[in-house]
């Protein structure tokens, strides 16, 4: 035991201590000098006692008490034999430990102290790790835990038990950085659990070309591991279809299955090969995935609301060897994976209604993530008329929707709103939302009403111009469920009210979730439509009389809308909202087509000898696109732009034989539209730019090494790639320049399944498509080893002066080993030295001796 300090340097002060003496004889008070004497030593402690404090004296000691912690695997590939056999050795050990301290660390993705409370008799049980937590083993973050939780003043024994095979992280870096040597505190002991695969089967890859062509036959490479001979039958799935199988003979060790295979339509594939084995353990590890990219002729996707009439455009395109896949309404891809397989979209003439929010969303990803194109076709379904205001597709759009100058004629619309019990919480909500978002889109020269009713009827709000939309928000959002419901008495109110109005355009839209009290609907519907006044109906869930409502929209000349799903009301209300105002967006009459800014894509064309176009959507420009032809009265008929990676295109008039019947039979139409659909095709630039993506302990890394012609490096060069996962979720990842010409990033691939990767070139502000790949990545590397890491244990033990599968006793043996223990004092001092302060102001306040009389 010995003192020492921290700041030796300021002992130096020591020096000027006489200068306190002096200061106490030449003092003006009176005191006595034994009242002096005691001020100077209560003065000359205080000194001493703050320079110490400042010299941060301390006390050194020594301590052979241990600490020690148990860093228990559970991740998935720890066997509940092995998990059981560590409870046995951690019990033991919080048994025996004596005066020592022990804790508990379990991890796998992330470790976590076990709560052990001192007065426990034994260990509680071990809990495995359960779904993505037990797919990833990170022994790192184990021991900088470990670390944090070790008292400095005493000996550090951290005792592994594991398999050893880590997944995350990189156990010896932390071994290095916490100083973990021969002269520390800290000894590493590992326990070994040995992986008893028995008799197991594993796939280690599935192997592909990462390009290949349609329809072009090549080869799939299935390895495997397995650790006896037996029999196991394959099976290898393209996006989840089965394209092959086969009963392999496997032998005791590595085995490699071939299957020819190839990919019928253009775009990525997902590849996916399934393993049934005789006696196999481990499930997890039965399948593997890998991914490639097809590429063929220049394919086409035509979404038509109108298919009977398709035949005029599918007919041109095909003429010119473009491949096209005419779909309906009903068959719009849902997901961005299967717009990727074409080269462009067309839409049309199809309404906003038939689409979800997921299907817009995922054609907007498709131009703006991936490059791809889309033509925007016009028709009476089709932009603004089509109920697009607001949406992902006018977003991209290169017109916005809304004319410049719009006339809308005068509208009644009244909301008859179910209100009864069975509408409430959730439902009702959303009920009020979709009344809401209707109000929102009616014009200020329109009129609008909500009528509210359960077993009776009530004005939310009366028929009036919208003037004051917060007013009749405020007032739908106070509308509370309760009651029956009586639908014919709340449709008689609304009649009523609006044979009573002056307006050109008399609507109602009847919303409920359930059966009504009976009667005489045909009859009162039959009044409703001698008034011109048309009702449409939403039916809500399957409780809803949808029967009855069926037939008071058709009574009632109105549409009828069905929905399970109460989310969809707000889009419901908008799209019959727009409808019923009857926009004058069409503009059915004939004109030719005048140039108004010559490009590549039009040349060749007379559009002089064009015939007309009998009607088409008017829209307006936005401020940033490009108008190359114009209606005779001026408003845009094909419009285009880039959005994000890709291109857009609107052309306003329609590609079939309704205003386009006098074009379909011009010699002019296969070529203005194989032009522009060959033009607004996305091509992808490679410009000396070699890109290689692949993976690994799923991390996915990307390589572009760039070069021109002459051999040069290309250096400077912004590149950028878009990562899309198989949930569908995107990222944006910046590809950064590590050498001359060569440029690196990596990317974290913790969902299984298949990546698409796009590559971008940044230039001048805009981003130009290099390339595209595929890559995937299968079940977690924790299920992949067959063996202990005994490797990394054995390193981790060495490098610290443990040893690897120790006993018991041995973990817990005190072997004469002393921790440096150091207790700062400095605080304990100044605790003193302010109480000496406030003695020495009691001193200089009061006399505590008298002087003895002197006689004369």
């Amino acid at each position: 035991m010995w003192f020492g300090f921290a700041r030796p340097w300021f002992l130096i002060a020591f020096l000027l201590a006489p200068i306190l003496w002096l200061g106490l004889q030449y003092t003006l008070t009176d005191f006595t000098r034994k009242q002096k004497l005691l001020m100077l030593v209560v003065r000359a402690s205080i000194v001493a006692l703050l320079i110490l404090a400042l010299a941060q004296i301390r006390w050194v000691g020594s301590s052979d008490r241990i600490t020690h912690i148990f860093l228990i695997d559970v991740s998935g590939s720890i066997s509940a034999k092995n998990l059981n056999r560590a409870h046995s050795i951690v019990n033991a050990a919080w048994k025996e430990k004596g005066n020592d301290e022990l804790r508990i660390i379990t991890f796998a993705s992330e470790p976590r102290l076990v709560d052990l409370p001192p007065s426990s008799r034994s260990v509680p049980e071990l809990i495995p790790a359960i779904g993505e937590n037990a797919r990833v083993t990170d022994l790192q973050a184990a021991l900088r835990l470990a670390y944090s939780l070790s008292p400095e003043n005493s000996i550090r024994r951290i005792t592994i038990i594991s398999d050893g095979n880590e997944t995350r992280g990189q156990a010896l870096l932390e071994a290095r950085r916490a100083g973990s040597g021969p002269d520390s505190h800290t000894r590493i002991y590992a326990i070994s659990q040995e992986v008893e695969p028995g008799k197991e089967v594993a796939i280690g890859s599935l192997k592909l070309p990462s390009h290949t062509k349609v329809n072009e036959t090549f080869t799939a490479v299935a390895e495997l591991f397995s650790t006896q001979p037996t029999v196991a039958q394959l099976t290898l799935l393209r996006d989840g279809e089965t394209v092959g199988t086969q009963v392999a003979q496997l032998q005791a060790g590595k085995n490699r299955v071939e299957f020819k295979t190839q990919v019928d339509k253009a775009g990525s594939a997902l590849y996916e090969i399934k393993c049934n084995a005789v006696d196999d353990t481990v499930a997890e590890n039965n399948h593997a995935i890998a991914a490639t990219i097809a590429e063929g002729k220049p394919r086409v996707l035509y979404l038509e609301g109108r298919s009977e009439s398709a035949r005029y455009l599918v007919d041109a395109l095909r003429r010119e060897q473009i491949e096209v896949d005419l779909r309906n309404r009903a068959s719009v891809p849902h997901t961005l994976q299967e717009l990727e397989g074409y080269d462009l979209v067309i839409l049309s003439d199809i309404p906003a209604s038939a689409l979800s929010q997921a299907q817009m969303l995922a054609l907007e990803s498709y131009v703006d993530d991936t490059g791809g194109s889309v033509i925007l076709a016009g028709g009476s379904e089709s932009f603004g008329i089509g109920g697009y205001n607001d949406t992902p597709v006018e977003k991209l759009s290169p017109v916005s929707f809304e004319p410049e100058k719009k006339e809308i004629p005068s509208l009644a619309l009244v909301l008859v709103i179910d209100k009864s019990g069975s509408m409430a919480g959730r439902k009702m909500e959303l009920t009020k939302d979709a009344a809401v978002a209707a109000v929102n889109v009616i014009s200020e020269r329109d009129l609008v009403g909500v009528l509210e009713f359960d077993h009776t009827w009530e004005w939310a709000s009366p028929l009036k111009p919208p003037h004051n939309k917060q007013e009749i928000r405020n007032l739908i959002s106070g509308i509370q469920a309760s009651g029956g419901t009586n639908i014919y008495s709340a449709l008689e109110e609304a009649f009523n009210v609006l044979t009573k109005t002056k307006a050109r355009t008399k609507h109602i839209i009847l919303l409920t979730d359930g059966r009504s009290q009976a009667g005489d609907y045909k009859a009162l519907l039959e009044k409703i439509s001698r008034e011109f006044i048309t009702v449409s109906t939403v039916a809500v869930g399957a409780g809803a009389d949808r029967e009855l409502l069926d037939n008071i929209s058709s009574w009632g000349r109105g549409r009828s809308y069905f929905t399970e799903e109460a989310d969809d009301l707000p889009q419901i209300f908008v799209q019959e909202a727009k409808r019923s105002s009857k926009p004058t967006s069409l503009i059915e009459e004939g004109t030719r087509l005048k140039v108004s800014k010559t490009a590549e894509v039009i040349s060749g064309i007379d559009f002089n000898q064009a015939p007309r176009l009998l009607g088409y959507n008017e829209t307006r420009p936005k401020p940033t696109s490009e108008v190359l032809l114009i209606s005779q009265r001026g408003d845009p008929i094909l419009a285009r732009w880039r959005y994000g990676l890709g291109k857009v295109v609107a052309f306003t008039s329609d590609t079939k034989n309704h205003w386009a019947v006098e074009w379909i039979g011009w010699s002019g139409y296969k070529k203005f539209w194989t032009q522009l659909v060959r033009d607004t095709m996305c091509h992808s630039r490679a410009d000396g730019l070699n890109v290689s993506v692949s993976s690994l302990n799923q991390q996915g890394r990307i390589v572009v090494d760039a070069a021109n012609k002459q051999g040069d490096f290309l250096t400077n060069i912004n590149l950028t790639a878009t990562v899309i996962d198989p949930l569908q979720q995107q990222r944006s990842i910046h590809i950064e320049q590590v050498s001359p010409g060569r440029y690196e990033a990596e990317f974290r691939m913790q969902v299984e399944g298949g990546y698409r990767v796009m590559i971008n070139r940044m230039e001048n502000g805009a981003a130009t498509p290099v390339t595209a790949d595929a890559l995937a990545t299968s079940y977690s590397d924790e299920y992949a080893h067959l063996s202990a890491n005994r490797v990394l244990l054995e390193r981790l033990c060495r490098m610290t002066g443990g040893r690897l599968n120790p006993t018991v006793d041995e973990i817990l043996k005190h072997d004469g080993e002393q921790a440096i223990v150091v207790r700062d004092l400095w605080p304990t001092l100044l605790s003193i030295a302010l109480g000496l302060f406030l003695l020495d102001i009691f001193l200089r306040r009061v006399r505590l001796f008298e002087e003895s009389a002197v006689a004369d």
